[in-house]
């Protein structure tokens, strides 16, 4: 497989797993332009991980307009969490 297909299909999965949490369909990436997520990495992640992350902050703002924050620790004011990537959030799962 290469490093692309890799990436959309992990791509995927992180979004297949944002939305089967969803199950009354009241969580939302983004809500009327803002940002309802943010997007979890490894203190010192991969570099697939980081590559992941941006892009899909980048393309979350393409189409939303909404940039959501990339960071390695999770805010407790913001209801939905991407974790991309391997790190201590994501072993606790």
């Amino acid at each position: 497989m290469t490093g692309f297909k890799r990436f959309m299909a992990a791509a995927f999965g992180i979004v297949a797993a944002v939305f089967a949490t969803s199950v009354s369909g009241e969580t939302f990436i983004v809500k009327a332009g803002k940002p309802q997520a943010e997007i979890i990495i490894a203190d010192k992640p991969a570099r697939m991980s980081r590559l992941a992350a941006s892009e899909l902050q980048t393309f979350i703002e393409k189409i939303s307009g909404a940039k959501l924050a990339v960071t390695n620790a999770p805010d407790k004011n913001i209801p939905v969490k991407i974790y991309v990537g391997k790190s201590k959030y994501t072993d606790d799962l």
